[in-house]
């Protein structure tokens, strides 16, 4: 008696109209396919969207859409020409996994209403007036699909709205989210500021005195033009340049570009073929060697000792005794290697002439101030210099070209290593040419080459070191510094990725919102557990069915399985219809119907 009353429970009397408004059900619908829910989504999709588009539109404009605090080093060389930035690993985070984390909250809303609408779908396929095919409706649950399948079962039974929302979800999933870890990038940028430069210093023409040591500036010289050491400040290996500062200071490393002065010196060189030579023998294997010849209008000679020894000789000396159309004066160069059975005691003999000029020339100078934690900056480094125009085309006759000329090429330094015998204007040469073509440094083109160089070097020290005498009340002008900054960029192609996604999104919103409005299931409460599941098969064909399944003979517990293989199942079209009774409006039963 028990069991009777606890299958049949007493049904308590209630008027007609009372239990009718109790029992009208709507259609019950997920929170996430309802009007608020899909508002929201809509606006945070549309949020994102937003940002990303001003985002993209404020990199392009402003170099960028946010600077990064970095500390900078500069390179070992110093000179400015690579940087290198350490960066927090919070900021790192702060535009990787913000983003990437981002879409993924994303994601996850997206995959939440994309499930809802697959999980309604066979409900609404059994309210269609002349039902539906087995396999799309009582057959049929997209949560028993894996997800990366689910948009193709979708096609394939004419499930659009079902198929565009699975699809979408998994370019939300596996392209956008993971993309947005990649949306920025750093980017070192240069930013420039007008600032206002000082000169404390100007050329001096007696700045380089007769008794000048030419020996600093030639060593000088050759770290720089021969072992790539740093320059002397204020130099390159061409020009001398007046020195100027910030008057404001930068608190960070910086360029500088002002419009200043450049000193420098060149040569131009020719082989001389048309010389004599003669030799005095004072010993055997050694004599005084005499080289006369005529350069352009300008006539020279030169007398040098040849002995056993060193392998090779390199006599430099220079002449001041040239008209002003032969161009003043001369440096004459003889190279030969040892050699006792020639007449002279010189084999392969190249005399080369070289006549000399001296320009000063405005133009845009700019230099890399590296600044420091503690204590003072170490000297600007000499980044790059556009010559505008001469300024003194006479310079030559100013300039103390005659004492330059000797004492540059006078300091000899002894030094048993080496196998040749010059001054150390010309070891420096040698240094050079034996750089430049390492088998063929006496070659007399490789000579001229190093030659030009090593004046031209030596020249820009010696006047940088000597030339500039302090003015008393400085000289401001304007200049750009130019500060070097690491701002966070938009990378565009992943940029425009995620849009495409996002708009298909929100696009796929509104029509969801739409189908929801044009489509009814007939679901009236959430098809959850066993009773809910009962509740919607009580009174339907499908309860008889069931029994027949498990009554057959090859029944193996696999209803499903064992329908699908049924033809009163797969040949029917199946239809939810309306209770009978009024009082109970809005519950169904699902009928089969002949096709």
């Amino acid at each position: 008696m028990g069991a009777a009353a606890y299958c049949n429970p007493p049904a308590t009397e209630r008027p007609a109209s009372a239990a009718h408004k109790r029992n009208v059900s709507k259609e019950w619908r997920p929170e996430t396919l309802r009007w608020p829910l899909l508002s929201l989504f809509a606006a945070f999709n549309f949020s994102i969207i937003v940002t990303i588009v001003g985002l993209i539109a404020k990199s392009s404009r402003s170099n960028g859409f946010a600077s990064v605090p970095s500390q900078r080093a500069a390179d070992s060389e110093g000179d400015g020409s690579s940087i290198k930035s350490s960066l927090s690993l919070s900021l790192g985070i702060l535009w990787t996994a913000l983003p990437s984390g981002v879409m993924q909250v994303l994601t996850i809303y997206w995959t939440s209403i994309a499930s809802a609408v697959a999980t309604r779908q066979p409900y609404v396929e059994l309210r269609r007036g002349r039902g539906a095919a087995a396999a799309s409706s009582i057959l049929l649950d997209y949560r028993c699909t894996p997800s990366l399948s689910r948009w193709l079962r979708a096609f394939r039974l004419g499930h659009a709205t079902v198929g565009s929302t699975a699809l979408t979800g998994l370019a939300l999933q596996y392209i956008a989210a993971p993309f947005a870890a990649q949306l920025f990038a750093t980017q070192q940028v240069t930013e420039s500021a007008v600032v206002p430069v000082s000169f404390s210093s100007a050329y001096n023409l007696s700045g380089l005195p007769v008794d000048f040591d030419w020996r600093p500036a030639l060593g000088s010289a050759r770290a720089s033009l021969v072992y790539g050491e740093n320059r002397i400040p204020w130099t390159n290996d061409e020009f001398a340049f007046r020195p100027f500062s910030v008057t404001t200071p930068v608190t960070d490393s910086y360029y500088i570009i002002a419009n200043t002065t450049a000193h420098s010196a060149y040569v131009s060189c020719e082989i001389i073929t048309d010389y004599s030579m003669s030799i005095e023998l004072q010993n055997p294997g050694q004599g005084m060697v005499q080289v006369n010849g005529t350069d352009r209008g300008c006539a020279f000679w030169q007398r040098f000792v040849v002995m056993e020894g060193p392998d090779i000789f390199f006599q430099t000396t220079s002449t001041q005794a040239c008209s002003r159309e032969a161009h003043y004066s001369r440096l004459v160069f003889t190279a030969g290697t040892y050699s006792p059975s020639s007449p002279f005691l010189l084999s392969n003999i190249s005399v080369i002439s070289c006549a000399t000029d001296y320009q000063v020339a405005t133009g845009i100078l700019n230099v890399f101030v590296l600044s420091t934690s503690s204590g003072a900056p170490p000297p600007p480094v000499v980044s790059s210099f556009t010559p505008l125009a001469l300024i003194d085309p006479e310079n030559r006759l100013k300039a103390p070209w005659f004492l330059i000329e000797v004492a540059m090429l006078e300091p000899v330094v002894f030094n048993p290593s080496v196998q040749w015998s010059t001054s150390e204007f010309g070891s420096t040469v040698l240094y050079l040419a034996e750089k430049q073509d390492p088998t063929n440094r006496l070659a007399p083109a490789v000579l001229m080459q190093a030659i030009a160089r090593v004046f031209g070097g030596v020249y820009a020290v010696g006047t940088a070191m000597a030339a500039f005498s302090p003015l008393e009340v400085p000289e401001t002008d304007a200049g750009v510094a130019r500060t070097l900054t690491t701002r966070l960029f938009v990378v565009e192609w992943v940029a425009y990725l995620i849009l495409t996604i996002l708009l298909a999104a929100l696009v796929l919103t509104g029509w969801v919102a739409c189908y929801m409005q044009r489509t009814q299931s007939i679901l009236t409460e959430e098809p959850e557990g066993l009773l809910s599941m009962a509740g919607l098969l009580d009174g339907s064909d499908l309860m008889p069915l069931v029994s027949q399944i498990k009554q057959q003979v090859d029944y193996d517990g696999r209803v499903r399985r064992a329908g699908k293989r049924r033809d009163d199942v797969m040949s029917r079209m199946w239809v939810a219809e309306a209770g009978d009774h009024k009082p109970t409006v809005g519950t169904w039963k699902v009928k089969g119907k002949a096709d």
